[in-house]
Formats: structure tokens, C-alpha cells, sequence
């Protein structure tokens, strides 16, 4: 049978998971939970580091292969974000004291705005 909580929302959008959920799932201060939506519904998980770097990307790996995102793609993607074309060095904003490279308006293949 199902368990059901009840938690409040504050003005912040802030949730206090019930201390029930939190001893079951072994959260503690400081460590970090991830929200998977599934649907209509959505799961609450106890984020835990990877012991490898291959059990952290491999996630990422499939999600890539299944929507044909190639290792050109993200280059692509990593240029256009900091502002590089082929013959272009990025230019650099007075607006951030000069530190942070001004997004080029040439998007990379596939992409027609910027993201998100």
C-alpha cells in the first residue's frame, strides 16, 4: 500500500520533506535530491556521488546517442556558447569588465535561437 505526506509549500516555493521520508531515503543535511518527472507524476531521490566517472556519464552517453548528438555537436555547442567561430576570436564586454566573452550571434548547426 502507498504512503501518503503531506508537506506545505513556503512563499519561496520551499518544501520540508517529512522526517519520515528523509530517515527511509537516508537524507541529511547538505546532500542533494533529484526530482525525476515521470509523467504526470514526479520522483523524489537521494542524489549519490558516482564512484567512477563512467557510471556519471553514462547517463549522458545514452541520452546522446539515443537523440544523435555528436562529440562535432557538443564542440559546436562549447564554441558558439563562448562566442567562437572558425575565424573569430571572442570579443568581450565592457558591460563584465571585460572578463566574460560576448555570445557571437552565429548559432551553431541545428540551433536557430539561443538556448533556453
Amino acid at each position: 500500500m502507498n504512503e501518503l505526506y503531506i508537506a506545505r509549500i513556503t512563499t519561496k516555493g520551499q518544501v520540508t520533506l517529512p522526517l519520515e521520508l528523509r530517515k527511509f531515503l537516508n537524507i541529511k543535511k547538505g546532500d542533494y535530491i533529484l526530482f525525476e518527472k515521470k509523467g504526470s507524476r514526479v520522483e523524489i531521490k537521494k542524489m549519490v556521488p558516482p564512484h567512477d566517472f563512467d557510471d556519471f556519464a553514462r547517463p549522458i552517453r545514452e541520452r546522446f546517442k539515443r537523440e544523435g548528438i555528436t562529440p562535432d555537436d557538443v564542440e559546436a555547442a562549447i564554441k558558439w556558447a563562448r562566442g567562437v567561430t572558425e575565424n573569430h576570436r571572442p570579443s568581450f564586454s565592457v558591460e563584465n569588465d571585460g572578463l566574460m566573452p560576448r555570445p557571437s550571434p552565429v548559432p551553431p548547426p541545428g540551433r536557430e535561437t539561443a538556448p533556453g
